[in-house]
């Protein structure tokens, strides 16, 4: 199932680029305001919001290796995402991304000399895929209610443990630039704006928020936020 998202279904608030950017909400100083707004209000004609997930009912959780077979393919997702998804009784993997633009007006920016307003942009670019991997998250799960089960929380390669490299085996899995997005021989998506991963579909599943909450990765600035989220809230 592939899905399109307009920008303005995301419901993107300028308190969520502004903490995103490090400021604390309501309170980034000028020019950051004047600029939230003008990327605000572009991003739409730069975004080519897609998103889709493939389920597979052929899995297999190796307790002793802790390994996910789909369709006979092995991933090795680490201790804490295993531990998560082994009551799976199906799984789904997902491909979602912003496209190119925003990283095309990002380095237009760069260029000009605007390097404030192009950190900005590219800052949007990470919100709006991350945004709209929620709302392809929510979709999923309706299709899960559906059939009377429910889905997990997602997890992707590169975080929590999981080796990044595995990206290769989950795209082999999906169609040929699945949503418009390669992956490079190192393992990295094109466009840089999209994400990818795993979610969990079985009764006994249910989501209970982000992976932050489980991902050892101390470096990753989503992870900073919504850990210190979980400390003041």
């Amino acid at each position: 199932m592939i899905f399109r998202f307009t920008f303005d279904e995301l419901g993107v608030a300028p308190a969520e680029l502004e903490e995103l950017l490090g400021f604390d909400l309501g309170a980034s100083p000028d020019p950051f305001p004047e600029m939230v707004q003008t990327a605000l209000a572009g991003a739409s004609q730069w975004c080519d919001i897609r998103g889709g997930f493939e389920i597979f009912r052929e899995v297999e959780f190796r307790e002793r290796q802790q390994q996910i077979a789909v369709n006979r393919k092995l991933f090795s997702p680490g201790k804490l995402v295993f531990t998560q998804l082994r009551q799976a009784q199906q799984v789904a993997l997902f491909v979602c991304t912003a496209g190119e633009g925003f990283t095309r007006w990002s380095r237009l920016l760069n260029d000009s000399g605007d390097l404030t307003m192009g950190y900005v942009v590219d800052a949007l670019g990470s919100l709006t895929v991350d945004k709209a991997g929620g709302l392809l998250l929510d979709r999923l799960q309706q299709v899960a209610l559906e059939d009377g089960q429910n889905s997990s929380d997602s997890f992707s390669p590169g975080y929590c443990d999981w080796s990044v490299a595995e990206q290769q085996t989950l795209f082999s899995l999906l169609p040929e630039e699945f949503c418009g997005v390669k992956l490079s021989g190192s393992s990295l998506m094109d466009p840089i704006k999209s994400v990818s991963g795993m979610v969990g579909i079985g009764a006994g599943l249910s989501r209970k928020g982000n992976q932050c909450r489980w991902c050892s990765d101390q470096d990753c600035y989503y992870g900073k936020i919504r850990r210190k989220k979980l400390q003041t809230g």
